[in-house]
């Protein structure tokens, strides 16, 4: 059995260890262990890791590795408020729990509700709605919908420059679109 493999799968006390500590760098990944004044290099597979996050973390042997978060700080544009924003090309917002909004929450830009459509759209990059500069992701982002009322899905594109449109849909006839998504800012 190799090294490696042994210390996963036949770990001794003295070799597996858990920690908390705060990310010191993402790139390249560095923890901060309390106690100490020096970052230690890190491995993970958690997704969008930010400075300041406190983590779980296991050291089996030499490897120190990030399990997940414990708390994240508030992101800088963090409102914890909701914002309704005003569709556009002929897409209206739904009502009541469904209503359309979004916020910012500290992993990132929360979008919820429904957006209330035409029985068929002409084209797709339709835009439904924009999104100020403090809410828009570094990057394009492609995310999955889904419709109603015949169980399809559709994709809408989060642009970088705010705006939200529809990408992608299965054929068909539809009324709404269900927006339940945490998109990273970073």
């Amino acid at each position: 059995m190799s090294e490696l493999a042994d210390l996963y799968l036949s770990p001794s006390p003295a070799r597996v260890t858990w920690h908390t500590g705060t990310v010191a760098t993402v790139s390249p990944l560095t923890v901060r262990l309390p106690g100490t004044d020096e970052d230690a290099p890190a491995v993970t597979l958690a997704p969008s890791l930010r400075v300041g996050q406190i983590v779980q973390l296991v050291r089996v042997g030499k490897q120190l590795t990030v399990l997940g978060v414990i708390h994240a700080p508030e992101h800088p544009g963090a409102s914890g408020g909701w914002t309704y924003p005003i569709p556009m090309n002929t897409w209206t917002a739904g009502t009541g729990s469904y209503r359309l909004r979004y916020r910012i929450t500290p992993w990132g830009l929360q979008l919820a509700g429904r957006v209330l459509g035409p029985a068929t759209v002409a084209s797709t990059n339709l835009r439904i709605f924009s999104l100020p500069p403090e809410a828009r992701p570094a990057a394009d982002i492609d995310i999955r919908v889904a419709r109603n009322p015949d169980a399809r899905y559709g994709q809408v594109r989060v642009r970088a420059d705010g705006d939200v449109t529809l990408t992608f849909e299965e054929t068909g006839t539809y009324n709404w679109i269900q927006f339940a998504h945490i998109i990273p800012l970073d």
